[in-house]
């Protein structure tokens, strides 16, 4: 884990040439002062190396959006990929 927290590879993420979408959480560190769109702020400089990176900040799930909130994650991820969807035919 040390190993993992260590290495920054923001400019790394330039190499990732296909679509992304970024799911992120707030809720949980609202007590800390975090807020929606402080927390988009952080991922947008985070991913900022990746064109055309697609983010989306849930306002309910605090930290496991899976189990949080997982209808909102399953829109999140069929709108993202309806168009791929559409593409290829199926």
């Amino acid at each position: 884990m040390s190993e993992l927290f260590a290495q920054d590879l923001r400019a790394e993420v330039s190499k990732i040439k296909i679509p992304v979408l970024v799911m992120g959480a707030w809720i949980g560190y609202k007590e800390y002062g975090g807020t929606h769109d402080t927390t988009e702020a952080n991922l947008r400089a985070q991913y900022a190396k990746i064109d055309g990176v697609q983010l989306a900040v849930t306002d309910t799930a605090r930290h496991f959006i899976m189990w949080d909130d997982p209808n909102w994650m399953f829109a999140q991820m069929d709108s993202f990929l309806e168009p791929a969807k559409t593409v290829s035919g199926r």
